[in-house]
């Protein structure tokens, strides 16, 4: 009979039983490169990160007391919106 309440008892549960969702986004950058002299160039950029602007979901509630918030999941991750970055670069 103990062998029964051995894997009910609190700390025996094996290792990455429990985990969170996935990260899924999508980059994309588009580079233009302009000739100023034979030795200056300017480079023109346009970076966006999360492009589709997927949510980042955060990691589920994991306390175990929470009665009904357990494995809930109640916020997205921080800078999980769609970003977009321009920049101009000189080469020379």
């Amino acid at each position: 009979m103990s062998g029964f309440f051995k894997f009910t008892q609190p700390g025996t549960l094996g290792r990455n039983h429990f985990y969170g969702p996935g990260y899924a986004t999508w980059d994309a950058s588009i580079f233009k490169n302009f000739s100023v002299t034979e030795r200056a160039a300017l480079q023109f950029r346009a970076e966006d990160f999360n492009l589709l602007n997927h949510p980042q979901f955060a990691n589920p509630d994991t306390n175990v007391n929470d009665g009904t918030n357990f494995g809930v999941i109640n916020a997205t991750r921080a800078s999980s919106s769609r970003e977009l970055q321009l920049a101009l670069r000189v080469m020379f």
